[in-house]
């Protein structure tokens, strides 16, 4: 299991036990709680595509320095 899946597992199991409650506190809590699982989830997932927007102009610039490279020796 994945990070990511795992931070979603957690905020469906919150939202879960806290439809199950009758206690308001206890349905607050897990709400609360709920709610920060989601927002790490959406953290994790906009690092993931800027760790991917990243890689994938490291690996452009890469190419493009090769290709100069090899042109200059041509």
């Amino acid at each position: 299991m994945s990070t990511l899946e795992f931070y979603q597992t957690r905020a469906a199991q919150c939202a879960r036990e806290a439809e199950a409650t009758n206690l308001v506190n206890v349905k607050e809590r897990l709400l609360n709680a709920r709610l920060a699982w989601l927002q790490m989830a959406e953290r994790l997932e906009r690092t993931n595509e800027a760790r991917a927007v990243g890689l994938a102009h490291k690996a452009e610039a890469t190419a493009q320095a090769a290709r100069e490279a090899e042109m200059a020796t041509n």
